[in-house]
């Protein structure tokens, strides 16, 4: 970073929450920002986050950003590409990212003695929470916990993409012969194959099973499958056996496992400030509150808009009791308290959100229910044809050759 340069806002953590948030301070303040990320390159490329309308809505009249909004609304959007088109339109509004460098929280005001406002953005495991908040919270609740597969396949059928009472019946089926509750997501590529995303919601133990396959280290295909539980394993041997025509293709460090508890928390507090001098810190996104079903991103976008907008105005208070000549204790309190109005939304969003995602668990476990006691009822709602019961003899073949090689495995 360029000695010369002096940020009026740092913000710690350049993830989208961070840069979405810093990018409209910069709009709204024309105020010098610094956007700090100590990852030097992308570390979470294959996330995809289903962007809901609402939470896009008060942004300023940015024309950048409101292009970007617009193409993301109600659309599911790879995180490699947000993370790309905000650094790309941070760098025409004028932001400053410095990419590779970890800062001491307990450091920033020594490190940049110009900023007045300290954002974390530095995700789930905040150092910015830890050291100055002190890692309390309002709740803390783990809610569920699943394993994500995702592969590579040929491209599906037509009519296994488009939705109809028929697809949603098959997909009963796949449900009900697996005997567990699963999500999938295929997603067309554009060298005319598909990316597959398989969420099987599990209990803690097959979760501590598995608890070294995260992101960051997850469980490859072509080396990892024999670490899979056996129950894992069978659910997986059901629900690709199910469908006929399934080639998956193999290509080193792309097919992959992981796990992910699905918790829910929100810090006690979201706003320090100083009693002596008009320096704020505070929290947003994932740092300050999480929550799961892909709520967090869109959560953390609407924090961050508030946010910006309390910045805004407390830096247009604080001009003014400067030209006021007013005390610096008065200073300070008037450039505290628009964040006060940040403090009362974020306890907003927390107890909203908390219900959502109660009621979104509800519905899990009621529907994990519905399917194993359907998977064990003599009387069956959508009866399984004895060719799809037979289709564990594939499915075995399938995790066979994955297991064996890394060639592609193709059975028909």
């Amino acid at each position: 970073m360029p000695i010369s340069f002096s940020p009026d806002v740092v913000v710690v953590g350049g993830g989208p929450v961070g840069l979405w948030t810093a990018i409209q301070i910069k709009t709204t303040t024309n105020k010098e920002v610094l956007v700090a990320e100590k990852y030097a390159e992308y570390k979470r490329s294959d996330i995809n986050l289903n962007i809901r309308p609402h939470s896009l809505r008060g942004i300023p009249q940015c024309e950048k950003l409101q292009k970007l909004a617009k193409n993301w609304s109600g659309r599911v959007v790879p995180i490699k590409e947000m993370e790309e088109s905000l650094i790309r339109c941070a760098n025409e509004v004028g932001v400053r990212i410095l990419r590779g460098n970890q800062v001491d929280p307990n450091q920033l005001r020594n490190q940049f003695p110009t900023a007045k406002v300290f954002i974390g953005a530095d995700g789930a495991k905040s150092s910015m929470r830890k050291e100055l908040f002190g890692d309390n919270y309002k709740f803390n609740r783990t809610f569920q916990y699943l394993i994500q597969v995702q592969y590579k396949i040929k491209s599906p059928r037509e009519a296994e993409r488009k939705k109809s009472l028929r697809t949603s019946i098959n997909s009963y089926r796949k449900l009900c012969y697996a005997g567990h509750l699963i999500t999938e997501n295929i997603r067309a590529q554009e060298n005319g194959e598909s990316r597959v995303t398989l969420r099987i919601f599990i209990d803690k133990e097959t979760y501590f099973q598995m608890a070294e396959a995260k992101f960051s280290n997850p469980y490859y295909f072509e080396t990892d499958l024999d670490r899979v539980p056996k129950k894992i394993k069978d659910i997986l041997i059901k629900w690709w056996g199910y469908q006929e025509d399934l080639e998956i293709v193999q290509t080193p460090k792309t097919n992959k496992i992981t796990v992910i508890p699905l918790y829910a928390y929100a810090t006690k507090a979201i706003v320090k400030t100083s009693s002596d001098e008009p320096v704020i810190y505070a929290l947003v996104g994932d740092a300050a509150q999480a929550y799961p079903f892909f709520r967090a991103v869109n959560n953390g976008f609407l924090l961050g808009t508030k946010l910006a907008k309390c910045t805004a105005e407390a830096f247009k208070n604080l001009s003014t009791a400067k030209n006021r000549n007013l005390p610096v204790v008065q200073q300070t309190k008037q450039f505290a308290l628009p964040f006060n109005s940040y403090s009362r939304y974020a306890i907003l969003r927390a107890h909203t959100e908390r219900i959502k995602v109660y009621i979104k668990n509800l519905f899990i476990l009621l529907s994990d229910f519905w399917i194993k006691a359907a998977n064990t009822s003599p009387v069956k709602i959508i009866k399984l044809d004895s060719q799809k019961k037979r289709s564990l003899e594939r499915g075995q073949k399938i995790w066979h050759s994955l297991s064996q090689s890394t060639k592609i495995a193709v059975v028909s």
